[in-house]
């Protein structure tokens, strides 16, 4: 489990088991709905916040998906260019494992704050404008190209690399 969630977890359990509590204690019938309403709160914030573990595949010179999700968006950063980087979007829905990971093996070259706007994820423009940290990786197996994932604060991730390499679902660096 994120340790993020710990906080969302314990707080609707406490208020579940106060919710029983009073319920047995005070006799009072309405507070079983709102026990059952915090424990479901509960088991949706474990469930949210999983950290299951990943097993990212030996080969060279791969691009892993950062984030489960739904592709939403696969193009060139600039269409007109062929050498241009193709960027990939990841809707992450709120059943979706919410733990980006980094793309590739690597040194972390640079990590940006990019302040932004908070429009919703499944829209194709929220990859570029929405608040995101950007995160350029170099990597000795992809000389010639920096790998880039962004992460946003409203669900939805992008990564990427360079045209000439391999890729698994991600993508939008420079080279």
């Amino acid at each position: 489990m994120a340790k993020e969630g710990l906080p969302f977890i314990l707080f609707f359990g406490v208020l579940a088991a106060m919710a029983v509590a009073g319920a047995l204690v005070l006799h009072l019938p309405l507070f079983w709905p709102i026990a059952a309403v915090f424990l479901a709160l509960t088991v949706f914030m474990a469930y949210f916040f999983r950290d299951p573990e990943r097993v990212s595949p030996d080969e060279a010179g791969i691009v892993v998906s950062p984030a489960d999700g739904k592709v939403m968006v696969v193009e060139r950063v600039d269409g007109d260019d062929p050498a241009s980087p193709t960027q990939v979007s990841i809707f992450l829905s709120p059943m979706d494992v919410h733990i980006n990971r980094s793309p590739l093996g690597g040194t972390i070259e640079d990590v940006v704050y990019k302040p932004g706007a908070f429009k919703v994820a499944s829209r194709k423009i929220a990859s570029e404008v929405n608040e995101q940290n950007v995160i350029t990786i170099s990597n000795a197996e992809m000389p010639s190209s920096r790998a880039r994932s962004r992460e946003s604060s409203r669900g939805a991730s992008s990564a990427g690399s360079d045209p000439a390499t391999q890729s698994r679902s991600a993508s939008e660096s420079d080279s």
